[in-house]
């Protein structure tokens, strides 16, 4: 989540997203001061008391548990004739084996993932996040060669950021969510930032979606957004 400063100009939305390090370096540095984790720490920051509101919402610990049955099933089409689709999984180091054994058995209990009785399979490796901690990883390249593509496209990330300054107040791609803010009406853009977050969050909490706090940047200027495209 990041708030626009109020002199952001169009141009400044279009520039290139190749970024010199030094710059690149200062605004990673101020991204840190602004992580929900580091507004906790701080009652004067003026994002706090609106962060402490929606604890259940914004959480260190966001609830283990499915979001309500939207009558959705999502399904993978396969080009006609297809036979099954297997990939053996190789060796692995032993701690990569307990992270994800950890990770299937945590998830299990709480009802996210079953046991899978598909014909197709896939190896499971892990990589380090930028916090250290490991995400998991799906080979899934021989069944992705043998997908009929979705018809539904993707969000483009450049037309989402040139798209910004049309949209009311916050766009999503995937599972992230873009609040953008800046002075009118008489309110400072710190004023509206917290009012469209209060907004955003009143939307999460009615449909039970939760955010994990160490991954959430309030109120900074300029932030690092999905990386360079």
């Amino acid at each position: 989540m990041v708030l626009l400063k109020s002199e952001t100009s169009p141009e400044d939305l279009n520039a290139s997203s190749v970024m010199d390090e030094d710059v690149l370096e200062g605004i990673t540095k101020q991204r840190a001061t602004r992580l929900g984790s580091q507004i906790l720490k701080n009652p004067e920051d003026p994002v706090y008391p609106l962060v402490k509101e929606y604890s259940d919402v914004v959480s260190k610990h966001p609830p283990s548990q499915l979001p309500p049955d939207r009558g959705v099933r999502h399904e993978i089409d396969l080009v006609p004739g297809t036979i099954y689709r297997v990939t053996r999984q190789w060796p692995l180091p032993r701690e990569q084996c307990e992270v994800i054994d950890a990770f299937f058995a945590e998830k299990a209990k709480s009802g996210m993932v079953r046991e899978s009785k598909s014909p197709h399979s896939t190896p499971t490796f892990c990589v380090r996040k930028p916090n250290g901690k490991w995400r998991l990883v799906h080979a899934y390249n021989q069944l992705n060669n043998a997908m009929v593509p979705a018809q539904t496209p993707i969000p483009r990330k450049d037309v989402l950021l040139n798209n910004i300054p049309l949209s009311t107040f916050a766009q999503t791609y995937f599972d992230d969510i873009f609040v953008h803010s800046r002075a009118e009406d008489g309110q400072t853009a710190m004023e509206m930032h917290l009012k469209h977050l209060r907004r955003v969050f009143d939307v999460m909490r009615a449909n039970k979606l939760y955010a994990n706090i160490d991954k959430c940047v309030f109120a900074a200027e300029e932030i690092k957004v999905l990386g360079c495209f």
